[in-house]
C-alpha cells in the first residue's frame, strides 16, 4: 500500500514522540500526561481508515511533529538519544511486520486489554501493566533490546 508524504510523515512524528516521551520518563520521570495518552490509545485503534486516524489528529501528534522537525532541520540541536530510539524502533518493526502469528497475538491481546480498560482509563497503571506483559511476550523476544539510557531513580 502507498501512503503519501502526508502520511509517512505522521507516522515517523509518531515514533518521534513515542522515543521523546520514553527519553523524558527516563531522564525526569515524568512527561506530559496529553501526549502519553495519545500515543497509547494507538495501540487501541483497530479499525481506522488514515494514517491520521491513527493518532485521533494531527494536533494530537503535535509534540512528535515539532521533535521531528528539531530533528531534521536544527543541526545544532538533534538529540542522538531520541535517533537511536527511532531508529531501534523501526528496526524492531521490520522485523515484526514479518512474524504474521505474532502480529495476530498482539492485536488479539490489545483487544481484550482495550475490553478491560473500560473499567479504568487507559493511563490506569493496570493498563500499562497489560501493555508491558504483552511487549515482554511478544516483541521484546525479537531483539535486540531497546537500549534506554536514564536516571535509574
Amino acid at each position: 500500500m502507498q501512503h503519501s508524504k502526508f502520511d509517512q510523515t505522521l507516522a515517523l512524528a509518531g515514533v518521534y514522540q513515542a522515543a521523546s516521551l520514553v527519553k523524558q520518563l527516563a531522564n525526569q520521570g515524568k512527561a506530559n500526561n496529553a501526549q502519553i495518552e495519545s500515543s497509547i490509545e494507538t495501540l487501541f485503534r483497530f479499525d481506522v481508515n488514515t494514517v491520521e486516524e491513527v493518532y485521533g489528529s494531527a494536533a494530537d501528534i503535535s509534540h512528535g511533529l515539532g521533535i521531528l522537525r528539531q530533528q531534521l532541520a536544527e543541526r545544532n540541536s538533534r538529540d542522538i538519544d531520541i535517533t537511536k530510539y527511532v531508529i531501534s524502533l523501526i528496526m524492531l518493526e521490520k522485523k515484526l511486520s514479518n512474524q504474521a502469528t505474532m502480529l495476530d497475538k498482539i492485536s488479539e491481546r490489545l483487544e481484550k486489554t482495550q475490553e478491560k480498560s473500560e473499567l479504568f482509563s487507559l493511563s490506569h497503571d493496570n493498563t500499562y501493566a497489560k501493555i508491558a506483559e504483552i511487549y515482554k511476550d511478544t516483541i521484546s523476544t525479537l531483539g535486540p533490546k531497546i537500549i534506554v539510557t536514564g536516571d535509574q531513580s
